[in-house]
């Protein structure tokens, strides 16, 4: 029998590589965007981090990758698109992620559409072929730890990015209280990290168990 990695549906190929391309090309012109906006440090947030990780996995043909942007962005993405969706039918923001929104011009807009049409880019590509999920769980634990870092250490605690400094969502919860409070010292960062993977990434990780295992029956 063939390897069932080989015989599951792949994004490979010039399809693949053709919309990796394209949005390799959104990503530059997202950094172009935040440039001239003097948010050039907006870059390192996990979303536009996994914007870049699925469109160089499409490039290059590298499956791996484009399972683990969907594990880093399963729940993150979906967590935007109920508050930016929820504006629009109600004119609030429950969760206070889509905030900056309000009154933003074209090149914001521009800028962020990769908010909705990404994540249900990444469930057709992965349930199709949800390649190795172990190594892909880790890549995105591992992303994370990093951008977190050099947020924490780099970037201005004003801009917060990745909530390097603190949990500043709309959500008031006394676990954020908490956090909030103790965000200045040694181990918020690696409790941050923790929290992510079990709230985050593990459900993906879940999932994408799931739909390989039914791809795998579907090949045996």
């Amino acid at each position: 029998m063939n390897n069932p990695e080989e015989a599951l549906p792949s994004p490979n190929g010039s399809s693949g590589r053709v919309l990796g391309a394209l949005l390799l090309l959104h990503f530059v012109v997202v950094f172009i965007i935040k440039t001239i906006n003097n948010e050039a440090a907006d870059m390192f947030w996990m979303s536009h981090v996994g914007l870049l990780t699925v469109a160089l996995g499409l490039a290059f043909s590298v499956p791996l990758l484009v399972t683990a942007a969907f594990i880093e962005l399963l729940v993150l993405h979906g967590l935007w698109l109920f508050d930016c969706l929820s504006w629009f039918a109600t004119g609030e923001f429950p969760m206070g992620l889509a905030t900056y929104l309000e009154g933003a011009d074209v090149l914001v807009w521009i800028a962020t559409a990769h908010h909705f049409f990404l994540l249900p880019m990444l469930i057709v590509l992965v349930r199709r072929r949800p390649a190795r999920p172990r190594e892909a769980v880790l890549c995105a634990i591992a992303t994370y730890l990093i951008i977190t870092t050099i947020s924490r250490a780099f970037l201005e605690p004003s801009s917060n990015i990745n909530y390097a400094f603190g949990v500043r969502i709309s959500w008031q919860h006394a676990f954020w209280d908490w956090a909030n409070h103790n965000s200045k010292g040694p181990l918020y960062l690696l409790g941050l990290n923790i929290f992510v993977t079990f709230v985050m990434f593990l459900p993906a990780f879940g999932l994408v168990c799931l739909w390989r295992k039914r791809s795998q029956r579907h090949i045996t």
